[in-house]
């Protein structure tokens, strides 16, 4: 983070402060006291992943208030995977979320809207006195949002984090009060057919159209370079393996910031069936690519969660961060290293790094373990398409390799 963008964090703090209460928080709470809001304002800076995990409670949003005009603030970084969405009629993009005179514009255009009820769906309590002081300068009437110990914003309703299960159970909680028994929410994705088609014109490209088998590998971790990154020439060694052992052709993807690391892994595989497009694809084209793979192979980042969100079948490589914070969907299967400090990472971030290898959770999780759980998932993904044998049942959640 730049010295600019803390200072902006402190400021907001500061200025916050004084209005901040500490009471009783009423968990599941999403009215706040509004009676059937007829415009209600969902709120979000956060990144790709916590957005799509957000999509859950979007939809209990919308199936809460069928008659509420539901309007999303987001930023620009994760807006994308809103688009087409049914719970959202209006979506207000915040190009760059960091820069206050996009902030400024959206609040322009919204200003004479009149929202009932305003949702503050941000796992980042920076972000959320932010979204305080939007929803404060809109007038909105009732406010939620979570709390993240240290007491509410003035006028909001908390619902204390934590408790709940995933984010994609939290979020869900923002929204509706958790119900014994009830089914989990499930995040989603909508796409469009002309981006369907696009994906498939793309893939054609690279002789992988008209149905063909293919795995999607997404080797980098964004700005997270240790914490949630499995080595590089571990993602060559496996992106190998699934060529020659599987004969199962590789897309890399990632953005254009992490091209150098997609470079070492096509260096480490050695040639073969494997396919580069990483900075090629924005978030809805890799979501329309990842549709028709086979496989899904990523680290913990953003795009695990679209490919979740999608309901492929996944490999998520976890390190620090908890299973059971992270929301993994049925066709996801978690590969991890078992350590005493491990998980360290929970709903408020991890802790630092106690073990005297640090980040040992990442570095030592083997292409063997990895590899154990890849086979686990394509032994219960369905056929290519076009092929008339029967797919094997799914398993309920397929079960959690180690590395011991």
């Amino acid at each position: 983070m730049t010295m600019a963008r803390r200072l902006v964090k402190v400021a907001l703090t500061a200025a916050e402060w004084p209005l901040r209460v500490v009471h009783p928080t009423v968990p599941g709470s999403v009215d706040g006291g509004a009676s059937a809001p007829r415009r209600i304002l969902v709120w979000t800076m956060d990144r790709l992943g916590d957005v799509v995990r957000a999509t859950g409670a979007l939809e209990a949003l919308r199936e809460r208030h069928p008659e509420a005009e539901i309007t999303v603030v987001a930023a620009g970084r994760a807006a994308p995977v809103l688009e087409a969405h049914p719970a959202v009629d209006a979506l207000e993009v915040v190009a760059d979320c960091h820069r206050p005179r996009d902030h400024l514009r959206v609040l322009r255009r919204l200003r004479r809207q009149r929202f009932d009820l305003a949702v503050l769906m941000e796992a980042d309590p920076g972000w959320t006195r932010l979204g305080a002081w939007w929803t404060r300068a809109l007038r909105v009437g009732a406010r939620v949002c979570f709390d993240f110990g240290d007491g509410v914003p003035a006028g909001f309703r908390g619902v204390v984090l934590g408790g709940h299960g995933s984010w994609v159970d939290e979020f869900a909680a923002l929204v509706e009060a958790p119900a014994a028994g009830a089914a989990r929410r499930r995040t989603r994705i909508v796409l469009t057919a002309s981006e369907r088609a696009r994906a498939e014109t793309i893939l054609a490209e690279h002789g992988l159209g008209g149905g063909a088998r293919f795995a999607v590998v997404h080797p980098g971790s964004n700005f997270l370079t240790v914490a949630r990154q499995w080595p590089v020439e571990r993602f060559a060694e496996l992106v190998r393996w699934l060529t020659d052992r599987h004969r199962l052709p590789v897309v890399l993807t990632g953005v254009s910031a992490e091209q150098g690391i997609v470079n070492e892994v096509l260096r480490g595989a050695g040639g073969g069936n494997v396919h580069d497009l990483c900075g090629r694809l924005g978030v809805r084209e890799l979501a329309a690519v990842a549709e028709r793979a086979t496989l899904c192979v990523v680290n913990d980042t953003g795009p695990l969660h679209v490919f979740q969100a999608l309901d492929r079948p996944t490999v998520a490589i976890l390190g620090a961060t908890a299973p059971e914070v992270v929301g993994i969907a049925p066709r996801t299967a978690v590969a991890r290293k078992a350590l005493p400090c491990s998980p360290c990472a929970f709903h408020q971030g991890w802790r630092e790094c106690s073990n005297a290898r640090r980040w040992e959770c990442m570095q030592a999780l083997d292409v063997d373990a990895v590899r154990a759980v890849v086979e686990t998932v394509l032994a219960a993904a369905p056929p290519a398409p076009g092929d008339d044998a029967l797919a094997p049942a799914w398993p309920a959640r397929p079960a959690e390799a180690q590395s011991r």
